[in-house]
C-alpha cells in the first residue's frame, strides 16, 4: 500500500516535471499580469477614517437619537450636509471639483459595534483630501444629529405639552363635577383620595333617611299612645252612657278625668309640635255631667281624626324612605365614579408631567453631545487599494492552479489518445 502510493506520488512528480513549461507559464504570466495591472492600471486610493460614537439612549433609557445604521447613513448623505462638505473643502483652498454624487460614493459608514460605535470612511486618491474630506464630513454630521436629536426632543415636549393640557381641562371640569356633586349632597370630605377609598360621606341623604326613620317610629309611638287614649274615652263614655242628657252636676271624678283626657292629649301631640284642639269646660263650679259627657264625645272624635291624620304622615314618610334608600346606592355610586374620575384625571397629568420632565432631561443630553468624535483622520501614510503584493500572489496561485490543471488534462489527453490506438 505505501509503496503504490509512493509510486502515485512519483507519478504526480513526473508529470509535473513533463509539462514544467506549461506551469511555469501560467504561474508567471499570471504575475506578471497581476505586476503590470496593479501598478500602472488600478488607481491608488487612500482611506480617511472618523471614528464616532452615538447616544442612542440616554441615561434613563428614553430615546435619544435613531437606532439603526440607515438613519445615520441618510443623515450623512442628506444634500445640506454633502454640499456644505464640498462648500467648507474649498473654503480651506483644496482645488476639487467632486460633485455631490460623486462624494457620495466616496464616503460610507461602516458599523463597528451595534448602533453606537462606527466609523466614516472617505477614499480617494489622494491622501491629504481624504483625510480633510473626513474631519469636515464628520463634524457636519455631528452638528446635522445633534440638530436632529433637538428636533426629536421638541416634537416629543410638544405632544407631551399638549397631553398635560389635556389632563389639566380634564383634572379641572373633573373636579368642578365632584364639587358641584359635594356641595348639592353635604358630603363632609370632597376629598377625591377619601372618596376613591369610601362613599359613606353623603350627609343630607344619610341624615335625612335617619331622620325619616326616626320620624316615622315617633309616629308610630303616638299613634299607639292616642290609641290607648282613645280606648280610655271610649270605655269612660261607655260607663258614662246614662250621663249624656243628664243634668247632674258633675263629680271631682268626672272632671278629673276630662283633664287627665285633655293632659294627655297635649302631652302626646304637643311636645311633637302639632295643634292640640281640644275644647275645656272654662267653669267647673257649674259643670254639668251631660257637658262632661259631651267633651269626651268630642275628645273621642278629635283622637280618632289625629289618628287618622297621623297614619297618613306616616304613610308619606315611608314612601319618601323607601325613596331615598333607593335613590343611594345610585348616589353613592355617582360619587364614586366622580372621585374615580379626578383621581384617574391626577394620575394621567402627574404621569404627564414626569414624561415631560424626562423628555426635557432628554433634551439636555442631545443638545450637548449626541454623537462625539473618538477619533480624528489623519493623512494615510499608504494606500487601501491596490493591495499590490497580495494580488500578485492570488494571480500567481491561480495561474499555478490553472498551469496544474493544463497539465493533468493534456496527461489525460495523451494517455486516452494511447489507449485507442492500441486497442
Amino acid at each position: 500500500m505505501v509503496e503504490r502510493e509512493a509510486l502515485d506520488l512519483y507519478a504526480y512528480f513526473d508529470l509535473v516535471r513533463r509539462h514544467k513549461r506549461v506551469v511555469l507559464g501560467c504561474f508567471l504570466a499570471a504575475g506578471i499580469v497581476s505586476a503590470v495591472i496593479s501598478f500602472f492600471f488600478l488607481p491608488t486610493i487612500y482611506r480617511g477614517s472618523v471614528t464616532l460614537m452615538t447616544k442612542a439612549l440616554n441615561n434613563n433609557g428614553q430615546r435619544v437619537l435613531p437606532d439603526t445604521i440607515h438613519a445615520y447613513i441618510k443623515v450623512l448623505q442628506k444634500d445640506e450636509v454633502v454640499s456644505s462638505v464640498i462648500k467648507k473643502v474649498r473654503e480651506q483652498q483644496v482645488a476639487t471639483d467632486l460633485s455631490p454624487q460623486e462624494l457620495r460614493q466616496m464616503g460610507r459608514l461602516q458599523e463597528i459595534r451595534e448602533v453606537s460605535l462606527f466609523e466614516l470612511r472617505v477614499e480617494s486618491g489622494d491622501p491629504r483630501l481624504a483625510a480633510l474630506l473626513a474631519n469636515i464630513w464628520a463634524d457636519l454630521f455631528v452638528e446635522e444629529v445633534g440638530d436632529l436629536a433637538r428636533t426629536m426632543a421638541q416634537e416629543a415636549s410638544r405632544t407631551v405639552e399638549e397631553d398635560i393640557k389635556s389632563a389639566q381641562a380634564k383634572l379641572s371640569e373633573a373636579q368642578k363635577e365632584l364639587n358641584d356633586f359635594c356641595a348639592k349632597h353635604y358630603v363632609r370630605e370632597p376629598d377625591a383620595a377619601f372618596l376613591a377609598q369610601s362613599v359613606r360621606t353623603l350627609t343630607l341623604e344619610r341624615q335625612r333617611i335617619e331622620s325619616l326613620a326616626d320620624e316615622i317610629e315617633q309616629y308610630r309611638k303616638r299613634e299607639r299612645a292616642l290609641g290607648v287614649l282613645a280606648q280610655q274615652v271610649n270605655a269612660f263614655l261607655t260607663e258614662n252612657k246614662a250621663h249624656a242628657q243628664s243634668s247632674e252636676p258633675a263629680g271631682l271624678d268626672d272632671a278629673l278625668s276630662l283633664v287627665s283626657f285633655h293632659a294627655q292629649y297635649t302631652s302626646i301631640l304637643g311636645q311633637a309640635g302639632q295643634p292640640v284642639n281640644l275644647e275645656m269646660p272654662v267653669q267647673f263650679a257649674d259643670l254639668r255631667k251631660s257637658a262632661v259627657f259631651a267633651a269626651c264625645e268630642r275628645t273621642a272624635a278629635r283622637l280618632a281624626t289625629t289618628v287618622k291624620i297621623l297614619e297618613t304622615e306616616r304613610s308619606k314618610l315611608k314612601v319618601e324612605l323607601e325613596q331615598l334608600k333607593g335613590q343611594l346606592p345610585a348616589t353613592e355610586a355617582k360619587l364614586q365614579e366622580l372621585s374615580q374620575a379626578v383621581n384617574d384625571a391626577m394620575t394621567e397629568l402627574n404621569q404627564a408631567n414626569a414624561r415631560l420632565s424626562s423628555v426635557k432631561q432628554t433634551f439636555v443630553v442631545a443638545s450637548t453631545e449626541p454623537v462625539v468624535i473618538l477619533s480624528r483622520a489623519y493623512e494615510p501614510s499608504s494606500p487601501v487599494s491596490p493591495k499590490k503584493l497580495v494580488n500578485i500572489v492570488v494571480a500567481s496561485a491561480l495561474g499555478l492552479v490553472v498551469g496544474l490543471g493544463i497539465a493533468f488534462l493534456s496527461e489525460y489527453a495523451y494517455r486516452s489518445a494511447n489507449l485507442a490506438a492500441t486497442g
